[in-house]
């Protein structure tokens, strides 16, 4: 189990290791996340937790990035080859495990993915994912979007932060694409219960 002391321990590393304006996006996260959590009934902790360390890896020079990939086991597919800073999250994800020994697999999968999402995310993963995009120091947030993060479903707030993204001009990775297949059909098929 996390404890509210695991996450001083992670906070503490952050602030003394990022930069001030790395420090002022996380910050942002940790706020965002907590009120997802709170919002959706999860951890508040776990988020805390999720929200601290999801940044701790993203300055670090591509070889630190690539050498704790292969001290982990990451299998690295072509747009990790080409672009080592998405190993971030799930470096910061191996610090998490092997440094505070966190084992909760909702934590370390919210990290690891916040980047680019995954198919058959967890509330959890929606919420970090979400406030990592959708935090209030964001200079590129639109008044439509921001909307979008603060009310509706989880599913509903990735789905309008995947939107942005294309908006935005950036190519959507495989595992986006695959995330917003798998968050569509959830929707399809909540919306026929409903």
């Amino acid at each position: 189990m996390i404890t509210e002391s695991t996450v001083r321990e992670i906070r503490e590393r952050v602030e003394s290791t990022v930069s001030p304006k790395r420090l002022r996006h996380i910050e942002g996260v940790v706020v965002l996340c907590d009120r997802l959590c709170r919002r959706f009934c999860l951890s508040p902790v776990a988020g805390a937790a999720a929200a601290w360390g999801h940044d701790l890896a993203r300055e670090w020079p591509e070889h630190e990035l690539l050498a704790w990939a292969a001290r982990d086991g990451e299998v690295l597919d072509d747009e990790q080859r080409a672009h080592p800073v998405l190993l971030h999250g799930p470096a910061a994800a191996a610090v998490l495990r092997v440094e505070y020994d966190i084992a909760d697999p909702d934590v370390l999968s919210a990290v690891r993915h916040h980047t680019l999402g995954r198919a058959g995310m967890t509330d959890l993963e929606m919420a970090v994912y979400v406030a990592d995009y959708c935090e209030e120091g964001r200079p590129f947030l639109t008044d439509e979007l921001r909307a979008a993060c603060n009310g509706g479903s989880l599913p509903r707030m990735v789905l309008a932060v995947a939107n942005d993204l294309g908006r935005r001009g950036f190519p959507v990775a495989g595992s986006t694409r695959e995330m917003v297949a798998d968050l569509t059909q959830r929707l399809k098929v909540m919306e026929a219960h409903a």
